[in-house]
């Protein structure tokens, strides 16, 4: 019997730990290896730099991963579509955890205003997902959040140490740009 598996993993950005092996092995400087980690480090290019009101989804890097295993044997079989993401928010929000739980950093950190743009995807649709896969729960995004910033830091520390200037790999990413844009227009449909 042949089985087919069919899935598509792809949220808006992936957020969550390096992996020790990626910090050991990833060339030093090489910002875009970091792919959607690099939005966690746009987070402490200093307070010169404004985000716009974004608000937006992210999937926790351990979440996909069991989700992928548990997609192989799912606890309801049959056809899915599901949709696995945490709860989304904006960059106020994270900013302001941040500097809860890391006040070391607060010169650092952006600044950002809060968006009124919070839920795009039903959490009961995450709740079918989880209970689906039979994943147990998914990460709370503070969890996520630290976790992300920790390891973000610990490569940063890596990459000073074999001698990278990381205010200029990281400080001047691409993705910075696309900070720029602010969600507080709406487009009319007639």
């Amino acid at each position: 019997m042949l089985l087919t598996l069919r899935f598509t993993v792809g949220p808006t950005i992936f957020l969550g730990p390096l992996t020790p092996e990626f910090l050991e092995f990833t060339r030093p400087g090489d910002a875009p290896a970091l792919s959607s980690s690099v939005y966690m480090y746009n987070f402490l290019t200093g307070p010169s730099t404004k985000a716009g009101k974004l608000t937006y989804g992210y999937v926790d890097v351990r979440d996909v991963a069991r989700a992928v295993i548990g997609g192989i044997r799912p606890k309801v079989p049959g056809n899915h579509r599901l949709v696995l993401t945490g709860p989304w928010f904006d960059n106020a929000d994270i900013l302001e955890y941040i500097a809860t739980i890391r006040p070391d950093l607060k010169d650092r950190l952006i600044t950002a205003e809060p968006s009124e743009w919070k839920e795009f995807v039903a959490q009961e649709d995450v709740r079918k997902t989880v209970e689906i896969l039979g994943m147990g729960e998914v990460t709370p995004w503070k969890e996520t959040v630290k976790d992300s910033l920790e390891s973000i830091l610990e490569l940063e520390k890596v990459w000073k140490e074999k001698g990278v200037d990381v205010d200029e790999v990281l400080g001047k990413n691409w993705s910075l740009e696309f900070w720029k844009v602010t969600t507080t227009s709406r487009v009319e449909v007639e």
